[in-house]
């Protein structure tokens, strides 16, 4: 039987009842009455905070996203639809006018706080950041052209805005240890369809002439 399950009486009277069995029970079986005395503790704390939740609401349009160690409830918006990118790339020729055109599309679009995001193709997983500053941070770089290292996990991401052939203004987003590289691992992904040539990037394999694949760049809020 587990204390968390019972009521504030219950439990009072379980440990009373405990208190006479310890007496009878080897040294090595016995259990601490402090060790229970605190689990009681954090059952009725967690039920106030139970009963504090369920006597308050958030206002009309929020939502409850969790509650805080005050027992109230956090409000939040609700979360909206994910930011895609995705366009198919041919290995050896540059991305096309389309997948150029929906890149500047997506970049204006990543706006406001993003909880994650993930860039991967159909040959390969890809790479993800769950760490909601770091995401807000990337997509905040990548909406206004800024240059940027941000650490999520057991990655390094990277903008940079000077991925064009011939010149700058191409926008590329990276896990690889530097920027408008060539690499070839399995443990990188790159995305720049404005380079202007037939290194658009590629996930999980070559950034450079990468095989034909279909790259997504999805932002989650």
């Amino acid at each position: 039987m587990r204390l968390q399950h019972l009521g504030r009486a219950a439990a009072a009277g379980l440990l009373a009842a405990l208190s006479s069995a310890l007496l009878i029970l080897p040294a090595h079986a016995r259990v601490s009455l402090d060790d229970l005395q605190a689990q009681i503790n954090a059952l009725e704390a967690r039920t106030s905070q139970l009963e504090a939740m369920r006597n308050q609401q958030c206002p009309t349009g929020l939502f409850m996203r969790g509650i805080d160690a005050a027992g109230a409830i956090i409000c939040a918006n609700p979360p909206g639809p994910p930011v895609v990118y995705s366009a198919s790339f041919t290995q050896s020729q540059p991305a096309p006018a389309s997948a150029v055109d929906n890149w500047a599309t997506f970049r204006a679009s990543l706006t406001g706080a993003f909880a994650s995001f993930t860039l991967k193709s159909n040959l390969a997983p890809g790479v993800s950041c769950n760490d909601p500053t770091a995401a807000t941070a990337i997509a905040q770089a990548m909406n206004t052209g800024a240059q940027v290292v941000v650490a999520c996990g057991a990655e390094t991401f990277r903008t940079s805005t000077f991925c064009l052939a011939g010149g700058t203004g191409g926008m590329e987003l990276t896990n690889a240890s530097g920027l408008c590289n060539c690499d070839n691992s399995a443990n990188v992904a790159t995305l720049r369809p404005d380079i202007g040539n037939q290194n658009w990037g590629g996930v999980g394999g070559a950034t450079c002439s990468a095989p034909s694949q279909t790259i997504t760049l999805e932002f989650r809020r």
